[in-house]
C-alpha cells in the first residue's frame, strides 16, 4: 500500500508552537539567541522532518508520539489529550485510511483511457491456501512519474490457467476497472502464466488483442541456470544441501566446526543453507563452501569416526573427490555472471530499456567461453548465433571455465 505524498512545508512557514504574537521583547531576545523556545521549535522542526520522511516511520514511532507531543507542546491541551498507540494506529490505517487509498486507486484505474500494466503472481502460503497477488504500474499525471502500486491479494481455488484468468477478471470487475485499460501483463515464465497456447496470458490475448507480455527476466535466467546445472554431477548440489541441513539445527555441530575453523585459521563463518525460492542463494552457498573447504573436510573426516552416518559418509566422499573443487569453482564463476544480471534487474527503478543489451552482453560473455572468437565477431545478432553448432566450438583444452577452476585443472594434470 502506498501512502499519498505528504508535502512538507518550508521551514520558514512552520509556525512556532511556543511563540505567540503577544510575546514580550525579552522573550523574543531569548528566542533569537537560543533560548528554550528556540530549542523546542528546532525539536518540532526535526520531528516534522522525520515524520514526513519515511512512510512507515509513523507506525514504528507511534507509541511515543503522545509523550513527544506533550513534551514539545507543554502548553497545549490537545497534545495532552493524544492517546494513540501502534494497535489503534494500525487499525485506523487498515480499516479507514487504507480503504480510502484503495478507493482512490480504483477510481483512477476505472477511468476510460487510464492505461496500466498488471503484474500477477500466484503463491501458496504455509497453510496451503493458494493466493494471487496483483500489482499495477501506471503513469501518474499529477507528479509525472511511473508508479508501481499494490492493487489486491485474493485467494484462489484453482491454480490452472483458466482459474487464474477468471480470478483476474473477477478482481477487476469488483473494482469496476475496465479490462481494456490493461495494456501490459507481466509474470514469471511458468507455462500456466505465459505459455503459448493454454495460459493466463493466452486467455487475456483473446479478451485484449493489443496487450503486451513482459516476462520476468530474473526468473528466466534462474530457470536457465537451473537447467544447465542438471548437466553437472548431482553430488555437487547434494553436497551443498546436505551441508546446510547438517549444521542448520545443531548448535553442537556448529560449535565443533568452529574449533576446526580456529585450528586452520579461517574466517568464522556459518555454513549457509541453500534456499529453493532464493535465486541468489546458490552463489553464496558455493562461495562459502569453497572458503571453508579445508576445515569442512577435516570436520567430516572426524565426524565419520565419532558419529558415522550414511549422509556424513556421502558428504566426505564427495569432498574427497578431486574434481569437486573444480566443479564448485566453475559454478562460482558462472553464477557470478548470472547473479550480477539478476541483481541489476531487481532494482526498484524500471530497467526495461537495458534488458536487450544486457542479455546480449551476457550471451557474448558465456558464448566466448566455448565458441570461436572469430565466429562471435561475425555475428551481427548474438541472439541468432548457432550456439549448438560444433563447427564453431573451440578445442576442449581451450574452453574457459574461470581462472581458479582453470588453475585447479592445471594442478591436477601435474600430479
Amino acid at each position: 500500500m502506498h501512502l499519498p505524498d505528504l508535502k512538507r512545508k518550508p521551514e520558514n512557514n512552520i509556525e512556532d508552537p511556543c511563540t505567540s504574537s503577544s510575546s514580550s521583547p525579552k522573550s523574543t531576545s531569548k528566542t533569537e539567541f537560543g533560548g528554550p523556545k528556540v530549542k523546542k521549535t528546532k525539536r518540532f522542526k526535526k520531528f516534522n522532518e522525520l515524520w514526513l520522511k519515511e512512510p512507515d516511520f509513523a507506525l514504528r514511532f507511534i507509541d511515543t508520539l503522545g509523550a513527544l507531543c506533550t513534551n514539545i507542546f507543554p502548553d497545549s491541551t490537545i497534545a495532552k489529550g493524544i492517546n494513540l498507540h501502534r494497535t489503534k494506529a494500525t487499525t485506523i490505517l487498515k480499516n479507514v485510511l487504507g480503504n480510502s487509498f484503495l478507493e482512490d486507486i480504483n477510481d483512477t484505474l476505472g477511468v476510460e483511457g487510464n492505461f496500466f500494466s498488471l503484474v500477477m503472481d500466484e503463491t501458496t502460503d504455509q497453510s496451503t491456501i493458494k493466493q494471487c497477488c496483483f500489482t499495477e504500474i501506471m503513469y501518474n499525471n499529477e507528479n509525472n512519474k511511473v508508479e508501481t502500486v499494490f492493487l489486491d491479494m485474493v485467494e484462489v481455488e484453482s491454480g490452472t490457467a483458466s482459474g487464474l484468468h477468471e480470478c483476474l477478471k473477477d478482481m477487476l470487475k469488483k473494482k469496476h476497472i475496465p479490462i481494456n485499460n490493461m495494456v501490459g501483463f507481466s509474470s514469471d515464465t511458468t507455462n500456466v502464466m505465459a505459455g503459448e497456447h493454454v495460459s493466463v496470458f493466452a486467455n487475456l490475448k483473446k479478451d485484449i488483442p493489443h496487450i503486451a507480455l513482459i516476462k520476468c527476466s530474473c526468473h528466466m535466467i534462474n530457470l536457465s541456470s537451473s537447467k544447465a546445472c542438471l548437466k553437472l554431477p548431482r553430488t555437487v548440489e547434494d553436497l551443498l544441501r546436505s551441508l546446510g541441513a547438517h549444521f542448520s539445527r545443531s548448535s553442537q555441530r556448529q560449535h565443533t566446526f568452529k574449533g576446526f575453523q580456529e585450528f586452520f585459521q579461517v574466517d568464522i563463518h556459518k555454513i549457509l543453507t541453500l534456499a529453493q525460492t532464493r535465486w541468489l542463494s546458490l552463489k553464496t552457498c558455493v562461495d562459502r563452501v569453497l572458503e571453508q573447504y579445508i576445515p569442512l573436510k577435516a570436520y567430516l573426516t572426524e565426524a565419520v569416526f565419532s558419529d558415522p552416518s550414511k549422509t556424513t559418509e556421502e558428504m566426505l566422499a564427495t569432498m574427497n573427490n578431486q574434481f569437486t573443487t573444480v566443479y564448485l569453482e566453475f559454478m562460482s564463476y558462472v553464477l557470478t555472471l548470472l547473479t550480477d544480471f539478476n541483481t541489476m534487474f531487481q532494482a526498484e527503478t524500471p530497467l526495461l530499456y537495458k534488458l536487450k543489451p544486457e542479455v546480449e552482453n551476457l550471451l557474448k560473455t558465456l558464448s566466448s567461453n566455448y565458441l570461436k572468437m572469430a565466429y562471435i565477431k561475425t555475428c551481427d545478432d548474438i541472439l541468432k548465433a548457432e550456439f549448438k553448432n560444433t563447427e564453431h566450438f573451440v578445442d576442449l583444452e581451450k574452453i574457459y571455465i574461470g581462472i581458479t577452476a582453470t588453475e585447479s585443472i592445471i594442478n591436477l594434470k601435474k600430479r
